[in-house]
Protein backbone atom coordinates (compact mmCIF):
# COMPACT_ATOMS: atom_id res chain seq x y z
CA UNK A 1 0.00 0.00 0.00
CA UNK A 2 1.24 3.62 -1.09
CA UNK A 3 1.74 6.03 1.72
CA UNK A 4 -0.99 8.37 1.71
CA UNK A 5 0.06 11.05 4.16
CA UNK A 6 1.86 14.23 3.18
CA UNK A 7 4.08 16.18 6.11
CA UNK A 8 4.62 19.79 6.37
CA UNK A 9 7.50 20.92 8.13
CA UNK A 10 7.16 24.95 9.21
CA UNK A 11 10.93 26.43 10.88
CA UNK A 12 10.95 29.45 11.65
CA UNK A 13 14.43 30.51 12.35
CA UNK A 14 15.95 34.09 14.32
CA UNK A 15 19.52 34.81 12.42
CA UNK A 16 18.93 38.85 14.25
CA UNK A 17 20.18 39.77 17.35
CA UNK A 18 16.63 40.67 18.95
CA UNK A 19 13.91 38.12 20.51
CA UNK A 20 11.80 37.35 17.48
CA UNK A 21 8.26 37.39 18.50
CA UNK A 22 5.87 35.18 15.78
CA UNK A 23 2.16 33.18 15.53
CA UNK A 24 2.20 30.88 13.05
CA UNK A 25 -0.60 28.09 11.85
CA UNK A 26 -1.04 26.00 8.98
CA UNK A 27 -4.11 26.56 5.99
CA UNK A 28 -5.10 23.40 4.33
CA UNK A 29 -7.86 23.79 1.24
CA UNK A 30 -9.20 20.76 0.26
CA UNK A 31 -12.47 20.38 -2.18
CA UNK A 32 -15.35 19.06 -2.12
CA UNK A 33 -16.90 17.57 -3.15
CA UNK A 34 -14.57 14.63 -3.79
CA UNK A 35 -16.91 13.88 -6.99
CA UNK A 36 -19.63 14.90 -9.01
CA UNK A 37 -22.09 12.62 -7.25
CA UNK A 38 -21.63 14.34 -3.72
CA UNK A 39 -23.24 17.40 -2.54
CA UNK A 40 -22.29 19.54 0.18
CA UNK A 41 -24.80 17.79 3.30
CA UNK A 42 -22.32 14.24 2.41
CA UNK A 43 -19.80 15.21 4.61
CA UNK A 44 -19.14 15.83 8.10
CA UNK A 45 -16.24 17.18 10.35
CA UNK A 46 -14.89 14.36 12.79
CA UNK A 47 -12.91 14.64 15.70
CA UNK A 48 -11.55 11.10 17.14
CA UNK A 49 -13.23 11.58 20.37
CA UNK A 50 -16.76 13.60 21.97
CA UNK A 51 -15.33 16.71 21.80
CA UNK A 52 -17.09 20.36 23.32
CA UNK A 53 -14.92 23.22 22.29
CA UNK A 54 -14.52 26.48 23.63
CA UNK A 55 -15.41 28.64 19.57
CA UNK A 56 -13.34 31.93 20.46
CA UNK A 57 -15.61 34.25 18.59
CA UNK A 58 -14.39 35.78 15.51
CA UNK A 59 -17.46 36.96 13.74
CA UNK A 60 -18.18 38.07 11.47
CA UNK A 61 -14.66 39.16 9.78
CA UNK A 62 -12.42 36.85 11.23
CA UNK A 63 -10.94 39.06 13.82
CA UNK A 64 -11.22 38.27 17.46
CA UNK A 65 -13.91 39.88 19.82
CA UNK A 66 -12.95 38.49 22.71
CA UNK A 67 -15.73 36.60 23.27
CA UNK A 68 -16.01 32.80 23.68
CA UNK A 69 -19.12 30.19 23.07
CA UNK A 70 -20.09 26.46 22.75
CA UNK A 71 -21.60 26.02 19.67
CA UNK A 72 -21.37 21.83 20.20
CA UNK A 73 -21.45 19.59 23.14
CA UNK A 74 -20.13 16.41 23.45
CA UNK A 75 -19.69 16.22 19.60
CA UNK A 76 -17.94 13.43 17.50
CA UNK A 77 -19.03 15.41 14.19
CA UNK A 78 -19.96 18.23 13.04
CA UNK A 79 -22.86 18.50 9.74
CA UNK A 80 -21.48 20.43 6.56
CA UNK A 81 -23.46 22.74 5.46
CA UNK A 82 -23.61 25.30 3.13
CA UNK A 83 -24.80 27.60 5.80
CA UNK A 84 -22.33 26.79 8.03
CA UNK A 85 -19.55 29.26 7.93
CA UNK A 86 -21.64 32.22 7.10
CA UNK A 87 -20.51 33.94 9.87
CA UNK A 88 -17.11 33.13 9.24
CA UNK A 89 -14.63 30.41 10.89
CA UNK A 90 -14.85 28.75 13.95
CA UNK A 91 -11.68 28.72 16.19
CA UNK A 92 -11.87 26.18 18.49
CA UNK A 93 -9.38 25.33 22.39
CA UNK A 94 -9.45 23.21 24.56
CA UNK A 95 -9.68 19.87 22.31
CA UNK A 96 -8.05 16.65 23.22
CA UNK A 97 -8.67 14.94 20.00
CA UNK A 98 -5.34 13.84 18.23
CA UNK A 99 -7.37 14.02 14.53
CA UNK A 100 -9.97 16.46 12.98
CA UNK A 101 -10.85 15.45 9.53
CA UNK A 102 -13.29 15.92 6.59
CA UNK A 103 -15.25 12.77 6.03
CA UNK A 104 -17.89 11.53 3.39
CA UNK A 105 -20.38 9.77 5.11
CA UNK A 106 -21.87 7.16 2.60
CA UNK A 107 -18.32 6.06 1.42
CA UNK A 108 -15.90 6.45 4.05
CA UNK A 109 -13.86 8.52 2.26
CA UNK A 110 -11.78 11.03 3.88
CA UNK A 111 -8.87 13.62 4.74
CA UNK A 112 -7.28 13.71 8.03
CA UNK A 113 -5.01 15.97 9.87
CA UNK A 114 -3.05 15.44 13.21
CA UNK A 115 -3.76 18.27 15.12
CA UNK A 116 -2.27 16.55 18.60
CA UNK A 117 0.34 19.39 19.36
CA UNK A 118 -1.93 22.50 18.46
CA UNK A 119 -3.35 24.37 20.98
CA UNK A 120 -6.03 25.76 18.41
CA UNK A 121 -7.83 24.07 15.71
CA UNK A 122 -9.86 26.50 12.88
CA UNK A 123 -12.36 25.13 10.46
CA UNK A 124 -13.33 27.70 7.68
CA UNK A 125 -14.27 28.26 4.01
CA UNK A 126 -15.39 30.90 2.04
CA UNK A 127 -18.54 31.29 1.87
CA UNK A 128 -20.08 29.76 -1.36
CA UNK A 129 -22.91 27.82 -2.11
CA UNK A 130 -22.43 25.40 -2.87
CA UNK A 131 -19.24 25.34 -0.96
CA UNK A 132 -16.36 24.55 -2.88
CA UNK A 133 -13.45 23.42 -0.29
CA UNK A 134 -13.02 23.50 3.77
CA UNK A 135 -9.91 23.96 5.43
CA UNK A 136 -8.84 22.75 8.58
CA UNK A 137 -6.43 24.96 10.21
CA UNK A 138 -4.03 23.40 13.26
CA UNK A 139 -2.38 26.64 14.63
CA UNK A 140 -0.44 27.69 16.97
CA UNK A 141 -1.40 30.93 18.01
CA UNK A 142 -4.83 32.89 17.57
CA UNK A 143 -6.25 35.03 15.14
CA UNK A 144 -5.67 39.09 15.59
CA UNK A 145 -8.15 40.38 18.00
CA UNK A 146 -10.54 43.24 17.28
CA UNK A 147 -8.19 45.35 19.29
CA UNK A 148 -4.83 44.40 18.58
CA UNK A 149 -2.54 47.21 17.88
CA UNK A 150 -0.87 47.51 14.77
CA UNK A 151 2.52 46.77 15.63
CA UNK A 152 3.40 43.34 15.80
CA UNK A 153 5.87 44.14 18.98
CA UNK A 154 3.00 44.65 20.45
CA UNK A 155 0.65 41.87 19.85
CA UNK A 156 0.46 38.71 21.55
CA UNK A 157 2.66 36.51 20.16
CA UNK A 158 2.73 32.10 20.32
CA UNK A 159 6.49 32.17 20.58
CA UNK A 160 9.45 34.53 21.41
CA UNK A 161 12.14 32.99 19.80
CA UNK A 162 15.91 34.07 21.01
CA UNK A 163 18.59 35.28 19.06
CA UNK A 164 20.04 32.25 16.95
CA UNK A 165 17.46 30.09 17.88
CA UNK A 166 15.21 27.93 15.91
CA UNK A 167 11.15 26.71 16.14
CA UNK A 168 9.99 23.93 14.26
CA UNK A 169 6.00 22.30 13.74
CA UNK A 170 4.67 20.04 11.53
CA UNK A 171 1.67 19.15 10.22
CA UNK A 172 0.60 15.72 9.10
CA UNK A 173 -2.64 15.21 6.64
CA UNK A 174 -3.65 11.74 5.29
CA UNK A 175 -5.77 11.24 2.48
CA UNK A 176 -8.03 8.36 1.94
CA UNK A 177 -9.83 8.64 -1.45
Amino acid sequence: MENRTVCHTLTVENPGSEELRFGIGFHPAFNIPFDRHHTTEDYEFRFDRPESPVILDARPHGLLSGKCYYKWKNAEKIQLTDDLFSNDSFCMAGLRTRTLGIYEKDSGRHIVCNVEDFPYKLIWSALAKPVRFVCIEPWHSLPSAETDPQEWSERAAAVCLAPGKSWSTTLSTTVMR
